[in-house]
């Protein structure tokens, strides 16, 4: 499975490069009006599987190209309000929409550097810390530069067993739920051992029967 991809992937770090791009250049599917919100799930899997064997510096540049992908497609409405509405000519607006897009991903290299400087390392780094520290990145944008709260991973999910959680812990919470749901099935793809699988499995029965319940 995700075992057998990553062989195919070893020593071919721009293709790792690549994926991470396209796996965040997607990601945005996940959101209305398409609503294919499995596909957000899949993108964090493709991330993750693009951070192995991964450096530091490697690493964060990964998170890096997954946010311009994510900003790149995901915020073009910006192109729009500023050439359709502002007046610019589109190549104005073309440039200022990509130095946004660019500019504004640097905040993931923060967020990929903290990742596998400080958290890959924890015996649940993985499992639990990558979900806590995407949303503790979600919550930064809820008020840095006076806020940019879009494209959150909960959005998606508005629809699904996991809305039971917005009401008591909010969008971030969704999201929690979603990064969570995405490291467990990310773990479940390796070979695990069959009890383990067993923990993983009933950990994301736990996670959408809870969320279907509230």
């Amino acid at each position: 499975m995700l075992d057998q991809v990553d062989s195919f992937l070893r020593g071919k770090p721009r293709t790792r490069d690549f994926l991470a791009l396209v796996a965040g250049a997607v990601l945005p599917l996940s959101f209305a009006p398409f609503d294919y919100w499995v596909l957000g799930i899949v993108c964090i899997i493709a991330l993750l599987l693009s951070l192995a064997e991964a450096t530091q510096a490697r690493g964060a540049w990964r998170f890096y190209l997954f946010a311009v992908g994510m900003y790149g497609t995901g915020v073009s409405w910006i192109y729009v309000s500023i050439h359709t509405y502002g007046g610019a000519g589109p190549l104005l607006a073309g440039f200022l929409v990509a130095g946004f897009v660019l500019s504004f991903s640097t905040i993931s290299l923060l967020h990929g550097y903290l990742y596998m400087r400080f958290v890959r390392v924890l015996p649940l780094g993985l499992v639990v810390g990558f979900p806590c520290l995407w949303v503790i990145q979600e919550w930064f944008l809820t008020w840095f530069l006076t806020g940019f709260p879009w494209l959150f991973a909960g959005y998606a999910h508005l629809s699904t067993p996991l809305s039971g959680y917005g009401p008591v812990f909010g969008v971030l919470g969704i999201s929690f739920a979603v990064m969570l749901t995405a490291t467990l099935l990310y773990q479940l793809a390796w070979r695990s051992h069959p009890s383990r699988a067993v923990v993983l499995v009933g950990a994301l029965a736990g996670i959408w029967l809870g969320g279907y319940g509230m």
